[in-house]
């Protein structure tokens, strides 16, 4: 969501300027030496480790202390796992310049995703940089971040505070580090002292992109831990980012915490009927008294539909655990009726979606208008269930998310609370969270669309 979010989690926080290989040195004394690196550098990006380097090596032959070249074959060792010649070339590095001893922390920064790179060996280049340099951070950091990828967040916050009493190349760096130091005492469950390293932080930190994205932390926590005196924090959210979709959450959940339920409820129905895609699975229910979550389904109740601009009306003469009956009727004249069996209205996995006038059905492995009870439990449990829109065309489904649609109920307007599932090819349905009555109010499928409109 904001940008500093995506730092912590991708678990990449930096005490200092690290120098990138994209960034050739041009202080040698040949222009070849960097030609030969830039060349080796590109077939190491493109995974061609082995040929990369064969081409590195004349570089190392003319300059074997050149740096881009030492940290490129520190690269190469570590994709074949050679440890002990990885070290020797940081090494070449951390000789020829003694004030970079952050060098070892700061290879395990960069290099974490490589395949078979374990935390044994990560550990000793982060207490290489420590011993190399006991007044530098990175190595503390490292070890912080490697003990809270394991889920030691005891461990983890003692290295924090260890390296946040260290040198920084800059104050943001310190912040940033500050900050995943706060997230580690909360996970801690600290939160008393995770809340002060945060606010430490906006008491210190200009009013920049990573200031906000800070308060946007603090005010999620606070909500989290249910505390609603936050609205002159989420009003400055607005007043930089915009009254985006997270910002109105916020305000609906802390408006819902200070008890002010009305005007919790009108924002939640604002996010919810929007762009669907823009809101998070929230349960309308928790904020709104009004929403329902089933409809009426005794022998004589009708719902109507809207079927690409078709009028389909469906009334029930039968329904519950049993078999479901019903007749049908559609604004171009066509009718029938469709007997849904007890064992099909079980186990049915094929939907039958196409009528026929004056048809008279009876349904014994398949259901239509309804989920099965087998593939409404599947969803229940497994988040994804398997069944046809058509016969013999079988394919997964998987559970998405809550969905709210609007309905005309014996003449008032209602929003009723659905699940909605898709298929991999993007269709959809939406229905009923209700065991006893899975309705199917809405699909989208390839060849229509079609709405539950009104209840009666």
């Amino acid at each position: 969501m904001r940008i500093i979010l995506l730092v912590i989690l991708s678990g990449i926080a930096f005490c200092s300027q690290a120098k990138s290989l994209s960034a050739i040195s041009t202080n040698a004394d040949t222009a070849k030496v960097n030609t030969i690196i830039r060349k080796s550098l590109s077939l190491y990006q493109e995974g061609q480790f082995a040929l990369s380097r064969t081409t590195l090596a004349p570089a190392l032959k003319m300059d074997g202390t050149n740096t881009d070249a030492l940290m490129l074959m520190a690269k190469l060792e570590l994709q074949a796992h050679n440890y002990k010649a990885m070290v020797d070339n940081l090494n070449k590095i951390f000789k020829k310049d003694k004030n970079r001893p952050q060098v070892y922390a700061e290879f395990y920064f960069y290099n974490d995703e490589v395949e078979g790179f374990n935390d044994s060996m990560k550990r000793v280049l982060c207490n290489m940089s420590i011993k190399a340099g006991p007044e530098r951070c990175e190595g503390y950091i490292g070890l912080a971040y490697i003990s809270f990828a394991e889920s030691d967040y005891a461990t983890a916050a003692k290295y924090f505070e260890q390296g946040l009493k260290k040198e920084f190349a800059t104050p943001e760096d310190k912040f940033q580090t500050q900050l995943i130091y706060a997230f580690t005492l909360r996970k801690n469950d600290n939160k008393a002292l995770s809340y002060d390293n945060l606010n430490y932080i906006l008491l210190n930190q200009p009013r920049n992109d990573f200031y906000y994205s800070n308060l946007s932390v603090l005010v999620k926590w606070k909500l989290e831990d249910e505390n609603g005196s936050v609205l002159s924090e989420i009003d400055t959210l607005i007043s930089y980012y915009g009254e985006d979709v997270t910002n109105k959450i916020y305000k609906a959940k802390a408006y819902f915490l200070l008890n002010r339920f009305d005007e919790s409820c009108v924002i939640m129905k604002e996010v919810v009927l929007q762009d669907e895609s823009d809101y998070e699975d929230i349960d309308l229910t928790t904020y709104c008294t009004d929403i329902k979550t089933s409809v009426p389904s005794a022998p004589g109740t009708k719902y109507t539909y809207d079927v690409d601009g078709t009028s389909f009306e469906i009334k029930i003469k039968a329904n519950g655990e049993g078999p479901r009956d019903f007749s049908w009727m559609m604004s171009n004249g066509s009718s029938g009726n469709t007997y849904i069996t007890t064992q099909a209205n079980e186990s049915a996995t094929v939907q039958s979606n196409y009528f026929s006038n004056g048809a008279s059905d009876t349904l014994k492995d398949m259901t239509t208008v309804w989920l099965s009870y087998s593939n409404f439990s599947d969803i229940d449990i497994n988040y994804e269930t398997y069944l046809s829109t058509s016969p013999g065309n079988e394919k997964a489904f998987y559970f998405d998310k809550l969905v709210y649609l609007p309905i005309t109920r014996n003449g008032a307007e209602q929003l009723i609370q659905c699940k909605k599932i898709i298929s991999d090819e993007g269709e959809e349905i939406w229905y009923l969270n209700e065991p006893l009555n899975p309705l199917i109010v809405k699909m989208v499928l390839s060849e229509f669309t079609v709405v539950l409109k009104t209840v009666e």
